[in-house]
Parts: C-alpha cells; structure tokens; sequence
C-alpha cells in the first residue's frame, strides 16, 4: 500500500519507488542505511528527516549509529522549526551540525553532521497525503 501510494505521488523521471526494505528484511532505518552502505561503499548518502521526527529522534532505534552512518538533512516541518533543534538527539549532535548556508558540503561531510534546512514548509502529512492517493480514481 505505501510502496503505491509512494508511486502515484512521486511522478517523476528522476524518482524511482523500490522496496528495498522489504527485499533485504530491514525493519529500522539503521538495517537501510548498514545495508546501502556495503552495497555502494563510493555513494555519499544523506538522510531527510523531517524536523518533527528530529524532535524524537533519539527514541529511534540504534539513532547514533545512524547519525554516524550518513550526514542528515533536517527539513523543517511546521510547528517544529524551533522545537526540534532542543531536542535530545539535537542537542547530542549539537557540536556537528552544520550552518545552512553550508549545507551543499553536507554530501561529502564525515558523519555525524547535519544542516537544518528552513524553507516554504507544507502541513501536509504523510497520512493526509496517504488518504488523498487512496481517494484518487485507479
């Protein structure tokens, strides 16, 4: 259902839908990112994450093993442009994040390090968008 529902709102040429996930077992966003790791040892990956999920951070799962398996983008989300950057997570990783303006150097950046990324935010969330695709005609 949400490898579908990915697929009908990500219409793009230059977005392609996997479910990698599924394939390699990975059940944590550490398994992906382990496993992409070995897979394409030469790619700089970076990690988006909304700042609503950078205010929970630090419930996930093995989360500084994650923020040292790749740099972090943070996009800001509304309502967490300000509470997000006083969380634990944000507070443990304080000393790598990176100013926004620099933030085309986060690819190539040694991890842990992550930007804070302002711009136009939309309150869409990923079940409204969810329960949109399902209402579309198939």
């Amino acid at each position: 259902m949400r490898v579908e529902a990915a697929r009908q709102l990500a219409r793009h040429p230059r977005i392609r839908i996997t479910e990698l996930e599924a394939a390699i077992g990975a059940t944590h966003t550490y398994e992906t990112l382990a496993f992409l790791k070995r897979r394409f040892p030469t790619v700089h990956f970076v990690w988006l994450m909304g700042a609503d999920n950078f205010l929970t951070f630090d419930r996930w799962q093995r989360w500084r093993e994650v923020a040292k398996l790749a740099p972090i983008a943070v996009i800001d989300r509304p309502g967490s442009t300000l509470t997000a950057l006083h969380g634990r997570a944000a507070e443990a990783l304080a000393r790598y994040r990176y100013d926004e303006t620099d933030g085309a150097c986060l690819a190539t950046a040694p991890p842990p390090a992550f930007v804070f990324i302002h711009g136009r935010r939309s309150p869409a969330s990923s079940s409204e968008l969810r329960s949109k695709i399902a209402e579309l005609p198939q």
